[in-house]
Parts: structure tokens; C-alpha cells; sequence
């Protein structure tokens, strides 16, 4: 039952020349992404700062961190030999109208650098533009982090690692595969963590097939978010202390080791019904009803800009507020979904009586 925190009591001391970077090591270099590095580490990529230092200026960190943990995790990075060292430059945090998009770039060896694409922040557009994923070939942010990848490209010779979280793990799989051939080549490894696939129009693309060797996904047991639309790679199924698939999404909730990630075989009971569920109910609606869907669902909320902001009783007021047809465009699209849940547990219930 030991997660990134743990790891970090056993390897913090640790050089890289040492231990070499392993699959861990990344899931803490995305956790850091999460951070409030905002006025502390440079928009500028040659403009460097040691991360012990960054995550000293983090500290203390605001009352309501986006993720329980980053207080502690700031706090044992500030005193690491193993991280304490790497230079983190260009960190920039877009939150508009129309998207939601941070990246930062880690130096940690002569020639070495991963860029790093934070998830979902807690913004409104930020959650919507993860409902885009399900009907666009491309959102703002996935062209910002094809845009990322180039420019750090062009600063700095040697080898690239693409790496994200959630959302983040999409840009960072989106990103490498439809930048320029010449940036792809350079690319030895891409990370997608428990991040959402793509449209079944778009995986097809030969840009998926060329990177599909160096791509490393994973999703805990009851994965929801990592097993959303479609993944051309293989995924590993990593063990999670998280009673749910919502839970489980969280990087503090992953099991590792000294050496790597607790895998496992299959995927928990629960993560298998909640997404056959979930693929199935999105496969039966067409582009035109996922867009209206999302639109009407994003006008309930527009004047919220943060999802704690939202409440139950505020999107029922707003629902009612609506014109018929963006009524029926969410109406329409939840009915569904109750049906394939319904028809799936009747189809369940029968497998288990005949076996």
C-alpha cells in the first residue's frame, strides 16, 4: 500500500546516475504540474529554476490545493537529492474562453528534458473542452501543446519525453503525434496517465500508429477517465487504493514500488461494466448530438467559472431557463445513457444466472 509519497522516503536521496529514471519518476514530474508554479518558474524556456527551490516558494501552499498530497509532496521535493536538482523552465497556464492549458518543461540530465501537460484544473472551460474530446478532432488545447512541443524543440538539442495527467495525458499523446516529423523523431517516450483517448475519426490517423511504440498508458482497475473514447496503444492496469474509478484518478491513490508501478492483470469488475456503459452510450450518439449536448450543458453553467462554484439547485434553475431545443439536446442524450445502463444490467443479470 505504498504510493509516490512513500517513494519519494525511499529514493529522494537517490541521484538519477544511480537509480535511472523510471515510470515513478514521471508520475511525480506530472503530480508537480499541479503545483502553483505560477509566478515562480519562468514562461521563458531558457530561464531556469531548480526545482528545490520552486517547490520551496510553492510552500506554504493555498488552503484548497486542486489535490490533497501537493502540500506534503512540496515539502519532501524542497529537501530531494533525486529531484531537488532538475531545472524546470517554461511554465505557461492558459485559462480563457476557449481553453485550458498549462505545460512545463524538466532538464535532468545533459540533453534530457520532458515536457509535462497539466490535467483539469478546476475551471468550467477547462471541463469542457475534456466533453469536446468526445466529438473534435481538435481542441485549443491540443493544438497548444503541438505548439508546446515544437518550441521546446527548438531550444534544446537531445532527447524529449512527452508526459501528462488526465487531460494532460491526452495533449501529451496528441501533441507528439501531429507535430512535425522531425520533432517526433526526437521523442523517446510519451506518458499517457489514466488520460482520455480520441474520437474514433481520429485514432485511425497514420500520426497514432507512428508513435504508438513509445506511448506508455496507464489506468488504475476502475479506470474511467484513461478508458474514455479510443486508445490505439496497449495500456498497463495499474493498482490503485481508491475505492473508485473517480478515486483512482488521483496519482496519490497509485501503488508503486522501489522500481516501478504496481500493475496488475485485468481490470476491476467495476471499471469493465462503468465503461462498456460509457463507450457504449457515446458510440450510439452522432457528432451533431454530442456538440449540442455539451454546448447546452456548458450554457447551465456558463456564469460559474469554477466547478466548486456550481451546485445542484443552480443547474436546475438554469436548466429551466434554457430554450426547448437545448432542453431536448440534454434530455435526449441522458436518456440514452439510462438505457444503455439499464439494457447492460439486464444483460449482466443474465450472464450471472447462466453461469
Amino acid at each position: 500500500m505504498s504510493g509516490i509519497l512513500d517513494y519519494l522516503k525511499w529514493r529522494g536521496d537517490v541521484p538519477f546516475d544511480i537509480s535511472a529514471f523510471n515510470d515513478v519518476d514521471m508520475v511525480i514530474l506530472c503530480e508537480i504540474s499541479y503545483l502553483p508554479l505560477e509566478g515562480i518558474v519562468s514562461s521563458e524556456l531558457k530561464e531556469k529554476m531548480p526545482l528545490k527551490e520552486a517547490a520551496r516558494r510553492c510552500i506554504p501552499l493555498p488552503k484548497l490545493p486542486l489535490h490533497p498530497g501537493d502540500q506534503e509532496l512540496s515539502e519532501m521535493l524542497a529537501e530531494s537529492k533525486r529531484f531537488g536538482d532538475l531545472q524546470l523552465s517554461g511554465f505557461v497556464n492558459i485559462v480563457d474562453d476557449e481553453k485550458q492549458f498549462c505545460a512545463l518543461t524538466f532538464e535532468f540530465g545533459w540533453r534530457k528534458h520532458a515536457v509535462v501537460f497539466k490535467g483539469t484544473d478546476n475551471s468550467l472551460i477547462g471541463w469542457k473542452e475534456d466533453l469536446d474530446l468526445s466529438y473534435s478532432d481538435q481542441v485549443p488545447s491540443q493544438k497548444c501543446a503541438v505548439d508546446y512541443i515544437e518550441k521546446v524543440y527548438k531550444a534544446f538539442h537531445g532527447t524529449l519525453m512527452a508526459a501528462g495527467h488526465s487531460k494532460g495525458g491526452n495533449l501529451s499523446v496528441y501533441g507528439s503525434a501531429f507535430c512535425s516529423e522531425k520533432v517526433r523523431r526526437r521523442i523517446s517516450r510519451i506518458y499517457n496517465l489514466d488520460g482520455p483517448g480520441f474520437n474514433d475519426k481520429l485514432i485511425v490517423k497514420d500520426n497514432f500508429r507512428e508513435i504508438m511504440d513509445r506511448t506508455k498508458t496507464f489506468v488504475p482497475q476502475d479506470s474511467i477517465v484513461g478508458l474514455l473514447l479510443e486508445h490505439k496503444e496497449p495500456y498497463t492496469i495499474i493498482s490503485s487504493t481508491g475505492k473508485n474509478g473517480l478515486d483512482q484518478h488521483s496519482l496519490f491513490t497509485w501503488e508503486v514500488n522501489a522500481s516501478g508501478i504496481e500493475k496488475r492483470e485485468s481490470l476491476g469488475k467495476a471499471g469493465n461494466i462503468s465503461n462498456e456503459n460509457i463507450d457504449e452510450w457515446i458510440g450510439r450518439l452522432t457528432y451533431e448530438q454530442k456538440k449540442e449536448f455539451v454546448e447546452a450543458l456548458y450554457e447551465l453553467a456558463r456564469d460559474r467559472k469554477t466547478i466548486e462554484n456550481i451546485s445542484a439547485r443552480d443547474m436546475i434553475k438554469a436548466y429551466y431557463k434554457l430554450d426547448k431545443d437545448k432542453k431536448h439536446a440534454i434530455g435526449d442524450v441522458v436518456g440514452q445513457l439510462g438505457s444503455t445502463i439499464k439494457e447492460n444490467i439486464i444483460e449482466y443479470i443474465k450472464d450471472k444466472k447462466n453461469n
